[in-house]
């Protein structure tokens, strides 16, 4: 009989929590996308309107402690949703529901962010865009509507 010492033991460690971590394997990438995109953007203002000495290893440090803190949520609540909350939620919503809300949540942060630093590199509001393309879209619905009704009389 063989027995386990720590340097055999950690291999089936590692493997088992990285199986067991899979269905979310997908949620941990698309948080790690969506940070570095938010990381980029933030960098690229900041060398745009202070220069490059404004780049500061604090400031780099504050974006490894929201990747740390960011997966350490998903990390902590994908098994309480899969041992607790999945089978009660599971039958009315998609499994690992809370997981994925949390990581959504974390996505539309960091969404926001990106969306701020464009607006200040680009020195453009979305919102106003946005509202000017609903105004241009109603435009031109009603002037499609003023078109086809001077055909049908």
């Amino acid at each position: 009989m063989k027995i386990l010492t720590g340097f055999n033991f950690f291999p089936i460690i590692t493997a088992a929590l990285i199986s067991f971590y899979t269905p979310v394997w997908f949620l941990f990438t698309t948080i790690m996308l969506f940070i570095t995109l938010d990381f980029i953007s933030g960098v690229t203002v900041s060398i745009r309107l202070n220069g490059w000495s404004s780049i500061t290893s604090s400031r780099l440090k504050d974006t490894l402690g929201k990747v740390l803190m960011y997966q350490l949520i998903v990390l902590t609540m994908f098994p309480l949703d899969f041992y607790i909350l999945n089978e009660i939620l599971s039958k009315w919503f998609v499994q690992f529901a809370l997981t994925k809300f949390l990581a959504c949540f974390i996505v539309y942060i960091e969404s926001v962010s990106v969306k701020e630093n464009m607006e200040k590199l680009l020195n453009i509001s979305f919102y106003d865009k946005l509202k000017a393309l609903f105004k241009f879209s109603r435009e031109m619905h009603d002037d499609f509507d003023n078109i086809t009704k001077k055909k049908d009389v």
